[in-house]
């Protein structure tokens, strides 16, 4: 089920089935300070349904998933240009009983335990047009997927297969987030890799993961997933006389793990991903080179009974030759019996100048009706010190989301 802030159901049983839809209309809006304009101003509507189909004399249990959402967004950083855009967040149908679970259609699978940088979510790409946006049911992009999962006892089995994959959503040229640097205006950039019907499984992307809940409260699970490399690698070529920028995409190896264990009001966490021969791009963008790259992110939260919820964590990265590392943390309160929810996030460099705070305020103003209010300030550098935040640095912006479940 998919809706934007959240989600109301009508409910109607009649027998065997089982009904439930969701509608909801919202608008998201953000404004740049150093570009004077809007980067998102997005009036939205989504829709979702489910149909379930049991008998109490059977554990079998059929269910149909289904959910849509559109939106208009007219940009100010892209001058005005209108962007309608309808995109099917669900679409599938699944049988479950008490060991399996089998979901074959366009669905989203999240893998991992920690917040903020979601290393292990792998499965799916990314839509990153809006690179500071992390609310992953809207980040996620929907993949046609078989789904097997296998449950027995404390043992957990996934397998995963998406025989038509699907690239992740990159910034647009000239707009507030463009990640080309100045000197490349006006070059041209040649669109991915298209995944076509005619190459059905054969440009396929699968894994799986195992997981294991020990008797003293320890979750572990083993991933893996042979992938295309999530952002392509560009390199500089000339065609034609002129200067074109071409990506390159290969598929990779990626494996890790995921850990948490709660005990009283804390909860320990982590994640550890290793990608294996992933495509580099280089600084002058003159040919590729290929590195291992690991990441991990160890952390932990602490809910207490006054409505405060304290997370720490801290991240690396080992890319090649190259080591870098942050630290994140957050804090939330929930006053007013969860009515209103102030909360702060930030993700410091460590040995690098990546800056990015976010303070955030969410108030239920009604059981139906939510509005959220949040900024975005971020810094960083592309020199020696260089983080990942190098080419947003400055753009600070803030941002308006309000959503009325219907």
């Amino acid at each position: 089920m998919v809706c934007g802030g959240g989600c109301v159901a009508s409910t109607v049983f009649a027998g065997d089935w089982e009904h439930s839809d969701d509608f909801e209309l919202g608008y998201q809006g953000s404004y740049v300070f150093e570009a004077r304009t809007l980067s998102r101003n997005r009036p939205y509507a989504s829709a979702a349904h489910r149909t379930s189909v049991y008998s109490e004399e059977s554990p079998t249990r059929w269910r149909l998933d289904a959910s849509l959402r559109g939106w208009v967004d007219v940009r100010g950083d892209l001058e005005n240009e209108v962007q309608p855009e309808l995109d099917v967040r669900e679409l599938s149908l699944s049988r479950a009983d008490d060991y399996t679970d089998i979901r074959l259609g366009l669905q989203q699978i999240a893998w991992g335990e920690t917040f903020g940088v979601p290393i292990a979510d792998v499965v799916n790409p990314r839509d990153l047009r809006d690179p500071l946006f992390l609310e992953m049911d809207w980040v996620r992009r929907p993949t046609w997927t078989a789904n097997v999962q296998v449950m027995v006892e404390s043992l957990r089995l996934q397998a995963v297969a998406t025989p038509l994959p699907r690239n992740n959503e990159l910034p647009e040229r000239g707009s507030a987030y463009d990640p080309f640097p100045p000197v490349l205006k006006g070059v041209e950039v040649e669109p991915q890799r298209e995944f076509s019907l005619g190459r059905f499984g054969r440009d396929g992307e699968y894994g799986g993961r195992l997981g294991y809940l020990f008797d003293f409260g320890l979750d572990v699970g083993l991933l893996y997933f042979f992938h295309w490399n999530r952002v392509p690698v560009y390199e500089l070529a000339m065609q034609g006389g002129r200067p074109v920028v071409v990506p390159f995409q290969d598929r990779i190896h990626t494996a890790g793990i995921t850990v948490s264990m709660a005990f009283e009001d804390w909860v320990l966490r982590g994640d550890g991903v290793m990608h294996g021969n992933v495509p580099w791009m280089t600084r002058d963008l003159q040919g590729t080179r290929r590195i291992d790259y690991l990441q991990a992110i160890v952390g932990v939260d602490r809910t207490t009974e006054s409505g405060w919820t304290l997370g720490a964590q801290f991240h690396i990265d080992y890319r090649g030759d190259r080591m870098l590392t942050w630290g994140s943390g957050r804090i939330q309160k929930s006053l007013w019996d969860g009515d209103l929810e102030p909360q702060i996030f930030a993700y410091i460099g460590v040995d690098n100048t990546d800056r990015w705070v976010q303070p955030r305020i969410d108030w239920h103003v009604l059981s139906l009706w939510t509005l959220s209010v949040r900024a975005d300030l971020v810094w960083g550098t592309t020199g020696d010190r260089a983080g990942d935040l190098g080419f947003i640095d400055g753009r600070h912006r803030v941002m308006m989301w309000t959503s009325l479940r219907l």
